[in-house]
């Protein structure tokens, strides 16, 4: 029986059936097998009264969104990584997790740079202080996921390579207690180039989500701020 499109719309076909595609298959809530392969071009025009080119115009967004990706001579499959609530409250150990995915963090670089003027007001910096900054780079399974920029206040210098391969929130706890994170505080399409895109696996001006994050002792006090970048194959959850 065929899934009725409205042909009346104002919404053209294919978007239509994009979002139900979204629905059937790729949302978690759709029970649907990640392991199969999703009908194919003649069972999903069948399935859903539409033609040829609506088919191909739905599935190639997908593709370009990362929702699903095309394996020759095998057929078209939701991707691994199409949920991925980074804001939810479980941290990225635990998310992994959820995904059946080994997590890891490699720290790339740690060193005092000079305080901008945000992280200035942020932190109640005097103009010579410094700030110290992480950069790291999360994986599951071994492949990047999020390359994080991590700047704190310097009293937050004693934190070691292992300490970050670690969870950052634990490390921070140990010194301030409970941390929290209100979540995003905005998030935009970017573009990586250079050394970046090397560590996410991208190419050149390759889009990816930037976000912005804080985190906060019980006092409300900021311990750091992140400049998030991830990949273009995750599915970003706010609460």
């Amino acid at each position: 029986m065929a899934h009725v499109l409205k042909e009346n719309s104002a919404i053209p076909l294919y978007r239509q059936l994009k979002e139900k595609l979204r629905t059937d298959y790729i949302d978690s809530s759709s029970g649907f097998d990640v392991s199969s392969a999703i009908p194919s071009e003649q069972e999903l025009m069948q399935m859903y009264g539409v033609s040829r080119i609506t088919v191909r115009n739905a599935v190639k967004e997908l593709v370009n969104e990362g929702f699903l990706k095309k394996v020759q001579g095998k057929g078209t499959f939701v991707t691994q990584l199409k949920n991925y609530p980074l804001n939810s409250g479980g941290g990225f150990s635990v998310t992994c997790s959820l995904m059946h995915l080994t997590p890891s963090t490699r720290v790339i670089e740690m060193k005092e740079v000079p305080a901008c003027e945000e992280d200035r007001l942020l932190f109640s910096l005097q103009k010579e202080d410094p700030v110290f900054y992480v950069q790291r780079l999360r994986l599951g399974d071994g492949l990047p996921f999020i390359l994080e920029h991590i700047y704190l206040p310097p009293k937050f210098r004693y934190l070691t390579k292992q300490d970050l391969e670690s969870s950052l929130y634990k490390a921070l706890e140990k010194e301030c207690g409970p941390v929290t994170n209100p979540g995003p505080s905005w998030m935009e399409l970017h573009q990586v180039y250079g050394r970046s895109a090397e560590l996410l696996g991208l190419e050149e001006s390759s889009p990816v989500i930037k976000i912005q994050e804080y985190g906060y002792d019980r006092q409300q006090t900021p311990l750091h701020r992140t400049r998030l970048l991830l990949r273009p194959d995750f599915r970003y959850y706010l609460r």
